[in-house]
């Protein structure tokens, strides 16, 4: 037979103040995310050893692998094997003003300094194996033509040169150094020039400097001089139109490349896959700390409150000023459950894996728009809190429920009006002193 619910011991006490209210909110919110962490840091070092995970994180690494390997081979950035990562696009735009250079000297017939031990510098012929020259029609030094006059131009998905809508493929120069990196013509030598047409014609004029502008490029990369302006800027200038070229490289392969799309997807899935067993370990560590907190106090207080009530001295009744329902306490404490939940992102950030938050545990509905709209939730409810005779906040107004303060009433002390029992008469205490 189900026990009926006497009047609540809390009828005569004052409603929670409003700075009472918020701050035992602040304290649950901030208490479930400290207990949450620290399970979870346990159970996810206990995850990260399970057959599972290892296999979810050696597919994913294996994808990884393979998508540096596959821009490495379109030279726009090195594939570094030993690190298993692709080498820093700075390197690469150092090493290309350096070719550049030494191509320019060659053509020119400028001797290249060479640091010696002793810190001096000796003059040199430039080898022509250290040229654009070198193996031209492969361009094995010079990565940005290999890219736009080789890869792009022999791969079907990507075998298009058309901008602002023109049609630039009988015209590669055009559309790699005019229209895509911007170079100043003038930099660089016309076709006539006789250094040019004598050494380096089967070259693009735009990879051969003037002779002005390679002595200072020499001395700026040979011998790291920065003291002339106009060298410096020569310098920078070169150097963004290099990484302008590699940055829409990169947006071309990953628009149009069908090989790379298809390795992506790969790797999108295997890293879905890790990301959501992380989020499931989240989740359990967080279940698991929030029945912890509220059983224990439970145990502790005798009532189903909150660790927050309970350091603010508050207590639940319904808002008949009745016991609450079973089914009240539950909506409640499910509702703080959902709430509190928002707490992950913080989890997340300390712990440096942010992209748990992409994990799609909804079909193409991110973890994280998740936790944002949580969070407008929480917002709400924290507004809640400031308006009304009552202070409410969601899990409080869906449930039906008042917070009370247990050392504040709304009459003297010492006459408390109880009902044990819906069926028995309301009797008047009298304090202790009187009887």
């Amino acid at each position: 037979m189900m026990k009926k619910r006497g009047v609540s011991k809390y009828k005569n006490n004052a409603f929670s103040s409003k700075k009472k209210h918020i701050y035992s909110r602040l304290l649950d919110y901030f208490s479930y995310f400290v207990v949450s962490y620290l399970v979870f840091t346990i159970f996810n070092a206990i995850g990260a050893n399970t057959p599972l995970v290892k296999n979810q994180t050696t597919q994913l690494n294996n994808m990884t692998v393979e998508m540096y390997q596959y821009v490495g081979s379109t030279h726009l950035q090195s594939y570094d094997s030993d690190k298993k990562t692709l080498v820093d696009s700075s390197v690469g735009a150092t090493d290309y003003l350096k070719n550049l250079t030494l191509t320019s000297a060659y053509i020119h017939d400028i001797k290249y300094p060479e640091k010696q031990p002793d810190g001096t510098y000796i003059d040199v012929d430039v080898d022509i194996n250290k040229t654009f020259l070198k193996d031209a029609s492969n361009y094995e030094l010079d990565n940005l033509s290999y890219f736009y006059k080789k890869y792009k131009k022999e791969t079907p998905s990507m075998n298009s040169y058309v901008i602002d809508g023109v049609d630039y493929k009988d015209d590669i120069d055009t559309f790699l150094y005019i229209k895509i990196m911007a170079v100043t013509a003038t930099d660089y030598v016309t076709s006539s020039d006789p250094d040019y047409t004598a050494r380096g014609s089967t070259l693009s004029r735009y990879v051969v400097l003037t002779s002005e502008n390679t002595t200072k490029m020499i001395n700026r990369i040979a011998k790291g001089e920065t003291i002339d302006p106009a060298t410096v800027s020569l310098y920078n200038r070169t150097y963004n139109q290099y990484l302008i070229a590699i940055q829409r490289g990169i947006e071309d392969i990953e628009a149009n490349s069908s090989d790379y799309k298809a390795i992506h997807t790969s790797f999108r899935n295997a890293y879905q896959e890790l990301v959501k067993t992380e989020a499931i370990i989240y989740l359990l560590s967080y279940i698991f700390a929030f029945i912890v907190l509220t059983v224990v106090m439970r145990l502790i207080s005798k009532e189903w409150i909150t660790i927050g009530q309970k350091v603010m001295g508050l207590a639940l009744c319904d808002t008949q000023e009745m016991e609450p329902a079973w089914w009240r306490t539950l909506l409640y404490h499910f509702l703080n459950f959902i709430l509190f939940s928002s707490s992950c992102a913080i989890s997340f950030f300390f712990i440096g894996i942010y992209g748990v938050l992409s994990a799609e545990l909804i079909p193409h509905i991110p973890l994280f728009s998740l936790i944002l709209v949580i969070l407008g939730f929480n917002i709400i409810s924290f507004v809640m809190s400031f308006f009304g005779k009552v202070p409410h906040d969601i899990s409080t107004f869906v449930s039906r429920m008042y917070i009370k303060d247990i050392k504040d009433f709304d009459m003297p002390a010492d006459v408390i009006d109880v009902q044990v029992d819906e069926n028995e008469p309301k009797e008047l205490e009298v304090k202790e002193n009187e009887q």
